[in-house]
C-alpha cells in the first residue's frame, strides 16, 4: 500500500499506472506515455518517508480514539464531580500533547476514572 501511495505522490497529476506482482519498480506498468514516470530513486525515497511516518500516524490514530471515547465525560450534562472533571481535562490535554513529543513509543496517560 505504501508503494502505491509513493508512486501516486511522485507522479504528475492525472497519470495512470498499475503494479503487476510484487511492489517493486520493475513491476510498474506506466499507462500515461505523455507524462514522465517517476524514477526508481524518487519512489524509493517517498516510500521511506511514508514508512517513517507510520508510527506517528498510529500514535495519532490511537490518541484520536481515546479522545473520542472520553468526550462524554466533559459534556455539561454528564454526571461527574468537579474533581473528576479536572482529572479528565488533564488526561485529555495530555493526549492532545502526545504528538508534540514526536516519539511514537511514548507512554499514553492512564485513564483517570
Amino acid at each position: 500500500m505504501v508503494f502505491g501511495e509513493a508512486i501516486r505522490l511522485c507522479s504528475p497529476e492525472g497519470c495512470n499506472w498499475v503494479i503487476e506482482g510484487e511492489d517493486v519498480y520493475e513491476n510498474i506498468t506506466w499507462l500515461s506515455p505523455d507524462k514522465p514516470m517517476p524514477t526508481k530513486d524518487e519512489i524509493l525515497q517517498k516510500v521511506a518517508e511514508l514508512e517513517a511516518a507510520l508510527p506517528m500516524q498510529a500514535l495519532r490514530k490511537k490518541r484520536d480514539r481515546l479522545l473520542l471515547e472520553s468526550d462524554k465525560y466533559i459534556i455539561s450534562d454528564w454526571p461527574i464531580t468537579p474533581e473528576n472533571l479536572e482529572k479528565m481535562k488533564t488526561y485529555r490535554q495530555e493526549l492532545r500533547n502526545l504528538p508534540s513529543f514526536n516519539n511514537p513509543d511514548i507512554a499514553f496517560p492512564e485513564f483517570p476514572l
